[in-house]
């Protein structure tokens, strides 16, 4: 039997509605006013304070101020304030050198180096057809002076821009090598980067990548080509102390190398690359250490996920969180941390690292200065040829 409704009823059961959906507005919506409010009081207040410091330094500070120096440094100090190690304040000519380091290129004299515990600049890089090649700086030596400056008192940011500049300007460096020390005058131009190096290794095929940037894609397919011409049975991919890159590049050299499915992961868990059906059919080993970072650790994760490569070394860094750069009106940027990323299988590496199948663990001076060591001096390359070779016979 139907039950009729009366007009009253019906009526009172749409204001109730109405009623109840007016106050689940009004609150939901006085929660984002006082969001607001209150974001918007404490931003007034942060203002205020700058001012407030502003004013006495301006009243009080018995130097003059340098108004640009200021402002990079306020700039920096805001990007700090977010407790986030990935995101940083850049001036225009370190994002300018950023940007040309993801193209591929870089001007200055081509050297990577790192500081030691005694304070002095010590050499762990010397760029091929380079004006620190040139002027025979080799890995190991170590920088005393830049511009007449003890790198002793230099911060690695500070001797950084100091050896960088414009194609054609000069440095003095003051190098040690050997005991001995020589002073050297170098002309900055611009090096375009070798992110690929290869060789075979009996039957087969050695890649290092040494960081992801746009021209790393065609140097990787280069080099990929060359030991299939040679014959390779097998290849060993090594991206030890490779601190990252662009997220493209590495996606797309994955591509070459994976079967049909999702590269990477966004926060969502939804691809954000995907893989065509080509794939690698060579056995394979991948090389990381505690120095394999971010878009490395992708690398070596999407090969493992895909069962398309073993892992030998040790436990990589743990960064798996991508960043965003926006540059701003005056040429400065900011690199702010937007959003987890995750390898295809979706287990996150970040703060824990990916676990090798294969420990191996070597000395940080080792692990420093791996272009001065072979198959017979890398107890870590020994064992991935050990792997590999396993692979092959099966």
């Amino acid at each position: 039997m139907n039950k009729k409704i009366s007009l009253g009823t019906l009526i009172s059961i749409i204001i109730l509605a109405v009623a109840l959906t007016f106050s689940l507005t009004f609150v939901t919506s006085l929660q984002y006013f006082n969001t607001k409010v209150n974001n918007l009081t404490e931003r007034e207040n942060m203002y205020k304070k700058i001012q407030e410091i502003d004013a006495l330094a301006r009243s009080s500070f018995y130097e003059d101020i340098e108004e640009e120096y200021l402002l990079d440094y306020i700039c920096t100090g805001y990007v700090a304030g977010l407790d986030d190690k990935y995101s940083a304040y850049m001036t225009a000519e370190e994002y300018n050198r950023i940007v040309q380091q993801n193209a591929g290129s870089i001007v200055g004299v081509g050297l990577s180096f790192t500081k030691d515990s005694s304070g002095y600049i010590n050499v762990t890089k010397v760029y091929k057809d380079s004006p620190a090649e040139t002027a025979e700086i080799q890995v190991g030596d170590t920088i005393v002076k830049i511009d007449g400056v003890d790198t002793t008192s230099l911060s690695l940011t500070e001797a950084t821009n100091m050896i960088s500049g414009e194609t054609g300007t000069k440095v003095s460096l003051v190098v040690r090598h050997s005991g001995e020390e020589v002073t050297l005058d170098i002309t900055r131009r611009k090096i375009t980067l070798q992110s690929v190096e290869s060789r075979m290794i009996g039957n087969y095929g050695y890649i290092r990548i040494l960081e992801f940037n746009e021209s790393t894609v065609g140097q990787f397919n280069d080099a990929m080509n060359s030991l299939r011409s040679q014959n390779a049975i097998g290849v060993i991919f090594d991206v030890r102390n490779n601190t990252g890159g662009t997220l493209n590049s590495v996606c797309d050299i994955l591509d070459t190398l994976l079967p049909a499915g999702p590269i990477v992961l966004g926060a969502d868990k939804q691809p954000l690359y995907n893989s065509d059906a080509n794939e690698m059919v060579l056995p394979a080993v991948c090389l990381i250490n505690e120095n394999t970072v971010s878009a490395a650790e992708l690398f070596a994760s999407a090969l493992k996920d895909y069962g398309k490569a073993s892992l030998v070394g040790n436990t990589s860094f743990g960064k798996g969180v991508m960043q965003t750069t926006y540059q701003l009106t005056d040429g400065s940027a900011v690199r702010l941390t937007t959003g987890l990323f995750y390898p295809p299988k979706g287990s996150s590496f970040n703060e824990t690292g990916i676990i090798p199948d294969y420990s191996v663990v070597m000395s940080a001076d080792k692990t420093a200065y791996l272009e001065t060591l072979d198959e017979s001096t890398d107890s870590q390359l020994s064992k991935a040829i050990e792997v590999v070779s396993s692979l092959a016979i099966k």
